[in-house]
Order: C-alpha cells, then sequence, then structure tokens
C-alpha cells in the first residue's frame, strides 16, 4: 500500500493537509482525482472521519481494507495530529466495536491512543484484560511493555520481555524493546550488548540501525555511532535528495576546492543549532556552502564563517554533494579531536538587535538576577512519537512555582506555543517580551540581555549554550543522547549544567536544586 502513496505523494499530501485544516469540500474534490480504487475508499473514509460520520467512515474503511489497503485504520490512526484527534480516533472504534467482533487489533489501536493521550491506567488495564484470554499473547505483551515503560515500570518490563525472549529467542523487536529500555535508564553496556544480540537477526532495519547509533552515541562512541546514524535516511520524511550524491567521509586535508555542498535541515530547529557548529570545520575544505533551512534560522546561519548562501524556502539550488545537517560530524568525523574540537560561542548577532534588547532590559534594576525560562517543549503535530515525549520533557509551569518570589530575581518567559498562556497565572513574577522575538536570531538577541537560562530539552537550549550563555538544563530521566548519563557536564556546550531527574517524573527534585542555586546566584550578584 505505501507505493499507492509514493505514486500519489503530491495529492495526497495535499488532501492530508486540507482535511487537518478543516477544508473538507476542497479534499473531497482531490479525492476524486484518485485513479486507485482502494485508496480512494480510504480518503473517502478519512473525510467521514473529519466531518465525525463515523458510521459511514466506518464502512469505508472496511471497504477499503477490502480492495487490499492494509491497515487503513492504523494508517489514519498514525497521522492523526493533536489530542482531540486521538479521542475522535476513539469515538470511530467505539462505533465499529459496537457493529463488529472485537479484534485483537482494534483492541491495539485503542491502547495506542490511549497511551498516546496519556491515559495509561485505562490502557493498562484494557490490555491485562485481553491478555486473559490467551488471545494474540505477543501483541498485547508488547503494547503493555509501552505502557510500562510510559509510568516508569521498567523493572517490570524488563521482566516481561525477558519472558517473551525466552519463549521467542530469535525476535529482534524484543531485544531491541530491551536494549531501549537499558538505554533509557542509562545501563549503557547492557544495551549495547543486546544491540550486538539483535543486528546479526536483522542487519537491515533501519530503525534498529538507528536505534542502536543512539546506544552509541550516548555512551560517547562517536565515530561509530555518527557512521551508523546514517541508517536514519532509510526511514521515512528524512531526505529526498539521492544518497548516491551525499557527502562521504572525508579525510583530514581533503580538498573540497569549488565543489558546492548543500547543507539541508533534516529535523528540529534544535538540531540545527547543534550541528551549525561543524559548518566552519567544512568550509576549511574549501567548500562552497549553500545551506537550505529554516527561516528561523537563517539570519543565525548566514553570519557563521564560511557559509556562502542560507536559502529559505523555492527550489533545490544546484549541487555537487548534499549533506543534512545531522551528517555533518560523521562526515568531519576521522578529523582530529572531533566532535568537541569546534569552542562555543560560534553564534554571532547583529549589534543592532543586541543594542535593542540591553536598552529593552535597561528598566530592571542591576543588581537582580535575570533569569530567562523555558519549561516545555514544542508540540510536533506531525509526529506522535515526539508528542508522547512531550509528556515527560515538559514541565506544568505550577511546578516551577518554588522559582518565583525571590525579590532579587527577575523572569523572563523565552516561552513559545500554546504552553506560553500558562504564564497569566504568574504574570507578578514573569515578564513576557516573546511577540516580539520573530526569529531564533531575535530570541539570541534577547538572551543575550540575561544572566542564566533556564530550560527543558528544546531548542533554545542549544540556541544558548551555542551562545555561550550559563545555561541550566532541567533534563528527564531518560533523557537525550546528547546529555549523556550520570553527568552534569556536557562537552557539547561547557556553559550549561544538567540538572537530571533522580527518579522517572521526578520533577520536584530538579527543582528544588536549580531554586537553591538561584537564590544564591541572586544573592552574590546583589552583593557585588
Amino acid at each position: 500500500m505505501d507505493s499507492h502513496f509514493s505514486n500519489n505523494n503530491v495529492l495526497t499530501a495535499q488532501i492530508s493537509s486540507l482535511l487537518h485544516d478543516g477544508q473538507k469540500e476542497r479534499a473531497s474534490t482531490l479525492i476524486e482525482r484518485i485513479p486507485q480504487e482502494e485508496l480512494r475508499s480510504y480518503w473517502e473514509a478519512c473525510l467521514f472521519f473529519y466531518e465525525n460520520s463515523y458510521h459511514k467512515a466506518a464502512q469505508h474503511f472496511k471497504a477499503a481494507s477490502q480492495l487490499g489497503f492494509s491497515s487503513p485504520l492504523k494508517h489514519l490512526q498514525q497521522q492523526l495530529q493533536n489530542n482531540n484527534e486521538e479521542k475522535d480516533f476513539l469515538k470511530l472504534l467505539e462505533h465499529i466495536e459496537a457493529s463488529d467482533d472485537i479484534s485483537p487489533h482494534l483492541i491495539e489501536l485503542k491502547a495506542m491512543s490511549l497511551i498516546q493521550l496519556h491515559h495509561l491506567e485505562e490502557a493498562e488495564t484494557l490490555i491485562r484484560r485481553s491478555l486473559k484470554t490467551g488471545k494474540s499473547s505477543y501483541l498485547f505483551q508488547s503494547v503493555l511493555v509501552r505502557i510500562l515503560c510510559e509510568e516508569g515500570a521498567f523493572g517490570e518490563a524488563i521482566y516481561l520481555l525477558n519472558k517473551m525472549r525466552q519463549e521467542l529467542p530469535l525476535n529482534w523487536e524484543i531485544l531491541n524493546n530491551l536494549a531501549c529500555i537499558y538505554n533509557n535508564i542509562g545501563k549503557m553496556e547492557v544495551a549495547l550488548t543486546l544491540y550486538g544480540h539483535a543486528i546479526p537477526l536483522a542487519p537491515q532495519e533501519a530503525q534498529l540501525r538507528l536505534n542502536h547509533s543512539i546506544a552509541l552515541l550516548k555512551s560517547g562512541r562517536f565515530s561509530q555511532g555518527w557512521q551508523e546514524h546514517e541508517w536514519r535516511l532509510k526511514l521515512p520524511f528524512h531526505s529526498n535528495l539521492p544518497r548516491k550524491k551525499i557527502l562521504p567521509t572525508l579525510l583530514p586535508g581533503q580538498s573540497l576546492a569549488h565543489k558546492k555542498v548543500l547543507v539541508t535541515q533534516e529535523e528540529g530547529l534544535g538540531d540545527g543549532l547543534m550541528y551549525a557548529r561543524y559548518l566552519p570545520l567544512l568550509a576549511q575544505t574549501g567548500a562552497i556552502i549553500h545551506v537550505w533551512g529554516s527561516d528561523q534560522l537563517a539570519s543565525l546561519i548566514e553570519r557563521i564563517e564560511g557559509v556562502s548562501v542560507s536559502q529559505v524556502g523555492g527550489t533545490c539550488p544546484p549541487y555537487d554533494y548534499h549533506c543534512p545537517f545531522i551528517s555533518l560530524p560523521r562526515a568531519l568525523s576521522l578529523y582530529p579531536s572531533m566532535p568537541f574540537n569546534i569552542s562555543t560561542p560560534y553564534l554571532t548577532l547583529s549589534s543592532k538587535k543586541k543594542n535593542y534588547w540591553q536598552k529593552k532590559l535597561h528598566s530592571v534594576p542591576k543588581h537582580k538576577l535575570r533569569v530567562g525560562l523555558v519549561w516545555a517543549g514544542g508540540i510536533h503535530k506531525d509526529d506522535r512519537a515526539s508528542r508522547l515525549l512531550d509528556y515527560h520533557r515538559s514541565i506544568d509551569l505550577k511546578t516551577l512555582k518554588p522559582f518565583f518570589g525571590d525579590p532579587l530575581i527577575q523572569f523572563f518567559s523565552l516561552q513559545k506555543g500554546e504552553r506560553a498562556c500558562q504564564q497569566a497565572e504568574f504574570s507578578d513574577h514573569i515578564i513576557d517580551y516573546m511577540s516580539e522575538c520573530e526569529t531564533m536570531e531575535d530570541t539570541a538577541a534577547f538572551i543575550e540581555a540575561l544572566d542564566i537560562v533556564i530550560t527543558v530539552d528544546t531548542s533554545i537550549v542549544h540556541l544558548a549554550g551555542a551562545l555561550g550563555k550559563e545555561t541550566f538544563l532541567m533534563d528527564r530521566f531518560c533523557n537525550c543522547w546528547r546529555w549523556g548519563f550520570n553527568q552534569s557536564q556536557t562537552p557539547w556546550y561547557p556553559s550549561v549544567k544538567i540538572y537530571r531527574q533522580p527518579y522517572f517524573n521526578d520533577w520536584p527534585s530538579v527543582v528544588n536544586l536549580i531554586s537553591a542555586v538561584l537564590t544564591k546566584k541572586a544573592l552574590d550578584k546583589a552583593l557585588s
């Protein structure tokens, strides 16, 4: 069925966008143009779903399946963009359950949406009850492992996976899931050993190899990790540019004189900021560097040494090689002292913007500690996995209440997006100028005028770190590979100090530690 989507990718992308935007009549017109009956039936089902016509939607999903569309409901579930759509999907499943036999597949779909909504107790009850039937034991056990990990019950998840492994010793997915858990809790050698057993069983599985690369990077095995990380390019939505023209791994001293290298934005803004450090090193090869990336980063990127062009939008320019930002350390991995041979700060700002923010904050008394605050990550509409992760990396602003009340500290919001509205309750403690920050350079100039930045793991930690600004990272227990394990410093950004949860979802401990440090820093500044 994927071939149908790839053959109609422009058309189906347009239909999907229109449905999510509520433009159903325009979507219906485009659906009529789809030549494949099964694909057309799928999109008609989606149209009825977004109209909340669940009976008609169910009929068309069933028809699409009978015509050869594999798992149409699962495909829809993967396209859901927010919690309201997840709730509507559960209503659709309830309608189908009322009219058909309840299959293990429907139970799995229901549990996965409950997990996405973080209704974990309800999901666990559903799956444990289903396990008692004795049907689809492997499927339900796998879903239960996911629920247990979301709850932080890692010991029980490991126990269950080891039981599954005894029954299916050659199942690479079980080994992969075990390794992921050990990676998340910082047991790196155990994780890498498990990947060593799993990879010979499925050496071409891109997701397995990508997961292996993350464990290598988290454990500091960078050279091997960068090479293995290239497997991500075999997954959907990473790059449509030809693999044969990707920038190869360069030898020290190798010349790229007069060669045009197109560097492209691949994932989030944080990745672009983190890997932009390698552009000057690439420029030393003589390459003509053309960056094709985000409008948010363009003005910062164009100031980096060696960048010839910083393009936003438009058509793909001519190039000799292309290289996603995330592949830059792999391409340069043979250079001595990689990956930390780039010192910070490596971003520069316009004097005009720096002066503006210095004057803007001039009204704050000089003796007060100026602290920028980010408490939540961005909501990724097109990535369910990232939305689920956001439950663990983001903090409700109320949890940070111990920060507020010290008369020697002035907090400034650096928060963007839906969660910014939470600060209304704390308007006496937080000043919000973020409406004036249209690009990352605006935010960077704002950060330059502050003393400290406190942030969860989002693009701001990369921006502040790249500027060399003192930064406190409030890090989750199952943290990103970039921040290592069992450490409070990161060689990526020497100015960043990591405050990691000692236990799963234990934000109060992190907040209390930082609160004590802030109090001392504020007093030191007032007395200086």
